[in-house]
């Protein structure tokens, strides 16, 4: 829930758009085999549902003027929680390793094609 909340801030910041926090059989409805579903099974720990704008006046067809607001909220409420997601697997010191890693291969990588 935490994690939704700062990703509803975050869609929020974008152009004031208030999005509904919660589990998807309180906000939307119960549900069975959805990918969600699929990626527990998987042992992924983190599955987000994000019912975009409109909120039943326009079903899935939004009007043209509300893609791109859309698509900017989402992007912002993904990022956050893509962020969350990447600190609490890449913190301390395995950051640092992988980062350090990155370093190394992007420079072998430019070095290499310089030199072709």
């Amino acid at each position: 829930m935490k994690v939704g909340r700062g990703a509803a801030d975050a869609i929020r910041s974008v152009h004031g758009k208030d999005y509904t926090v919660g589990t998807s059989p309180d906000v939307l409805y119960a549900n069975s085999g959805s990918s969600q579903d699929w990626a527990r099974m998987q042992g992924i720990p983190l599955t987000y549902t994000f019912e975009l704008r409109d909120g039943g006046t326009f079903g899935f067809e939004l009007p043209q003027d509300q893609i791109q607001p859309t698509c900017e909220e989402a992007y912002s409420g993904a990022l956050h929680i893509i962020t969350y997601a990447h600190d609490k697997t890449f913190s301390g010191a395995t950051a640092t390793t992988a980062a350090t890693l990155w370093s190394i291969l992007l420079a072998l990588g430019v070095t290499s094609t310089t030199l072709m």
